[in-house]
């Protein structure tokens, strides 16, 4: 793939948009629908072929790293899922993204863990701690740690823009689709480009060449 120069493309897929085989979908392996099988609910097993769906299609040649975060040698990655959207994020440098479902009913308990006092100021509606928390989990997921142990000392501040964390510089972006919220963050001090794209699922599934 060419160099994305500094513009990372963002791929959206809802999944009430599968017909009912979608096992059947493009570039799936057996191996693909046995794990998604593993999953007892139907949005799991749907989000896990769509997640294994884009990995197929955009990066081909993946494997994890030691910290269990998928990584490929030809390009930079990184997926996300909350409840009916997936979406994969493609760049040339490190990134992480983090997508949430902006649940309308305010969740106190949830705020006040994920949340310093700080940030907790700032938050004057529901939609302001998804803001924050989406920041939070993509600086993480692009690092590559995963969830920390104390959510309120990661810097999620500010939601667009550069921020420092552990001695290094990040930029990320925020914004909202429908009802969720989107934040990705990249391992460089300078601004980027987001190219976002709606993909709907493709059955035909493509021969190898002989």
């Amino acid at each position: 793939m060419n160099k994305l120069e500094n513009k990372i493309k963002i791929i959206l897929f809802n999944i009430n948009n599968l017909r009912d085989d979608f096992l059947n979908l493009s570039f799936i392996t057996e191996e693909d629908k046995t794990n998604a099988l593993k999953y007892k609910r139907l949005i799991d097993q749907k989000q896990h072929i769509i997640s294994s769906y884009f990995k197929r299609k955009y990066v081909k040649d993946y494997y994890l790293d030691d910290n269990k975060k998928p990584k490929s040698n030809n390009i930079f990655f990184n997926i996300s899922h909350s409840n009916n959207l997936v979406g994969i994020a493609l760049g040339d440098i490190d990134l992480g993204l983090d997508i949430e479902f902006k649940e309308k009913k305010r969740k106190e308990e949830l705020i006040n863990y994920v949340c310093n006092s700080e940030e907790i100021k700032l938050i004057k509606n529901n939609s302001d701690f998804y803001k924050i928390w989406t920041s939070k989990e993509s600086l993480l997921k692009c690092i590559g740690t995963g969830i920390v142990n104390d959510l309120k000392n990661v810097n999620a501040l500010p939601i667009d823009g550069l921020k420092k964390y552990n001695d290094k510089f990040y930029f990320s972006h925020y914004f909202d689709y429908l009802d969720y919220s989107i934040s990705v963050t990249i391992a460089q001090n300078k601004d980027f480009d987001i190219d976002l794209i709606i993909e709907e699922a493709a059955y035909e599934r493509i021969l190898p060449t002989i």
